[in-house]
């Protein structure tokens, strides 16, 4: 049967499937005993099983089929939360110690822990496993110690949710690295993650940026102790840039740019503009309302 059934055209196929699929989402479990037990007597019907969902159920288009776990664990979650979204707790996964090169610590595969507030977390693709990176980097202690370590944690869904943690150290104790900072922006940029400002261990605002560069070290590629390279983006001698700020916004603009906004400055909150583009920074000059903010969140609508 199942040779016959994956010699029929594919529309042919998807519309059979599509016949046999509850008209609901959260249908109950026996209206899903038809079609399945289709797709598990043929299991060369699992490759078309996405489309036709997706055709269904439009909720479930924006999913990535391309990598097929993330899509499976996606099309649970729709179907136990019943088309609203639920929090997944993530296991910490311990692992054993890997072959570090010579001079290399030893990365540390637990959660970081005593960061306390003010830190910056940023979610970053991963190459080797159907899953995603996130970036954790600054923060500051109960004590108000500031904190310039960063920690990046592999997320993968399958068999079940994990998370294993590691330390990210330079590749060299000699490379240059942003200074202890809470409060500040992280935000995932073309070749990495970008970090904008905040406060420093000695109380001064900054207006330092600095690129992680992960990609080009290959730490999203491979199962290695993770290390990164920092580099600092220094406009042209003196062009304009934002004023030394803790608690703002950044987020991407498209695949090039950056937006920025408001925060805490010297004398109060802010409410400027301003974007990064090639390393160079320039103001947005805004009509309407004056919205001065701190500590708030934002995105960009549209183009």
């Amino acid at each position: 049967m199942e040779a016959t059934l994956l010699s029929l055209p594919s529309d042919a196929i998807i519309a059979v499937l599509r016949a046999l699929l509850p008209h609901h989402l959260t249908s109950p479990g026996y209206l899903w005993r038809p079609a399945l037990s289709l797709v598990a007597a043929c299991r060369g019907l699992l490759r078309l099983l996405p489309e036709c969902l997706s055709q269904g159920f439009p909720s479930l288009a924006s999913f990535d089929a391309s990598r097929p776990s993330v899509w499976w664990l996606q099309l649970i979650a729709a179907v136990q939360g019943q088309g609203t979204t639920h929090w997944i707790r993530l296991r910490t996964l311990r692992q054993p110690e890997r072959a570090l090169p010579p001079g290399r610590k030893c990365p540390k595969t637990t959660p970081p822990v005593g960061l306390g507030f003010g830190v910056s977390l940023c979610a970053m693709p991963t190459k080797s496993h159907d899953g995603v990176s996130l970036v954790l980097f600054g923060g500051c202690s109960s004590a108000g110690e500031k904190r310039g370590s960063t920690h990046l944690a592999r997320v993968s869904w399958f068999p079940a949710p994990l998370a294993q943690w590691d330390e990210v150290h330079p590749l060299s104790d000699w490379e240059p690295r942003p200074a202890a900072r809470a409060y500040h922006t992280a935000a995932r940029a073309a070749t990495g993650m970008l970090v904008f400002g905040g406060v420093s261990g000695r109380h001064h605002l900054l207006n330092d940026c600095w690129l992680l560069e992960l990609d080009e070290v290959g730490v999203l590629t491979d199962d290695e102790a993770p290390a990164a390279r920092w580099r600092e983006l220094l406009p042209e001698p003196c062009s304009p840039r934002p004023c030394g700020r803790s608690s703002h916004v950044m987020v991407p603009w498209g695949e090039r740019r950056m937006v920025l906004h408001g925060g805490r400055g010297a004398r109060g909150t802010l409410a400027d503009c301003w974007v990064l583009e090639e390393e160079s920074w320039r103001r947005l000059h805004t009509c309407g309302a004056h919205v001065a903010l701190e500590r708030h969140c934002g995105g960009v609508l549209g183009e």
